[in-house]
């Protein structure tokens, strides 16, 4: 998913979730610009949103983010076009090996799920 993130992070051994809450209390947020990230939601926790801030963990990469939820109030994930993510990075085939590369956890089971992958049918399927 898309997100308007800004540019700073709390690494997950420096801070916990109180403290990434107070530090999106804390910081003028007005001042920084936000660029757009896509971000693969099922490694993060929605924690809370502070004053239009969201304030998200990521609990593979040990690490909070902030993202701009002041323009739409509700949700920072920006929508996109149905077809648009396999056309920025290509045919279904080099989108199902960026699959594999990122899920295999070296022993053939998905690391989002703990089940086997999926087959190229059962991918396409999905």
């Amino acid at each position: 998913m898309l997100y308007k993130t800004f540019p700073v992070i709390l690494e997950g051994y420096e801070a916990d979730d109180g403290q990434a809450l107070d530090y999106a209390r804390g910081l003028d947020w007005s001042e920084l610009e936000t660029d757009v990230q896509d971000v693969i939601t099922w490694h993060c926790d929605h924690i809370d949103t502070i004053e239009g801030v969201g304030v998200y963990y990521n609990f593979r990469a040990d690490y909070y983010f902030f993202t701009d939820e002041m323009e739409t109030n509700t949700t920072a994930c920006i929508e996109y076009s149905q077809h648009w993510q396999t056309q920025a990075r290509g045919t279904n085939d080099a989108e199902y090996q960026i699959y594999l590369d990122l899920a295999d956890d070296g022993m053939g089971m998905d690391i989002t799920t703990d089940k086997p992958l999926k087959s190229y049918d059962e991918w396409l399927n999905s």
